[in-house]
């Protein structure tokens, strides 16, 4: 096991006191062009590039209360991608497709759009969503 699958049994047992958590986590390597994704709990996570999606799929379970073992998977992180991921307060079947007008915007404004267009009524949301610099504001 690696540093998140470290970091995720860390916080399953700091937690068994508790009511629990859903968690994921993403260590996004720039420089290796990849994002390392593990989650455990209802906690949708994408990333988005060049119109295309790359689904991460957390486990099912519980933080703190009979979590499985962690794995983590590596996906692409393309130049430019975006990173979204977002509590089970926010309705999942939301596409990127539709937000490609709005693919330069500030990710606070991407992510307040979904809030928007897919928060539950009755429960409470989360959406965070982060980008990865273009190459020419790299320079």
């Amino acid at each position: 096991n690696g540093p998140i699958e470290a970091a995720i049994v860390a916080l399953d047992t700091a937690m068994h006191e508790t009511r629990g958590a859903a968690l994921s986590v993403v260590v996004i390597e720039t420089a290796l062009r990849r994002a390392q994704f593990s989650g455990t709990g209802n906690v949708d996570g994408r990333v988005l590039s060049d119109g295309a999606t790359e689904h991460l799929v957390p486990q099912n379970g519980i933080v703190g209360h009979g979590m499985p073992t962690p794995r983590s998977i590596n996906v692409a992180w393309p130049a430019g991608a975006r990173l979204v991921l977002h509590s089970d307060g926010i309705l999942p079947r939301w596409r990127a497709e539709a937000y490609e007008a709005e693919s330069a915007v500030h990710p606070a404004l991407l992510a307040g759009l979904i809030y928007r267009d897919f928060a539950r009524d009755r429960d409470d949301a989360t959406v965070l969503v982060l980008r990865d610099k273009p190459v020419e504001e790299r320079r």
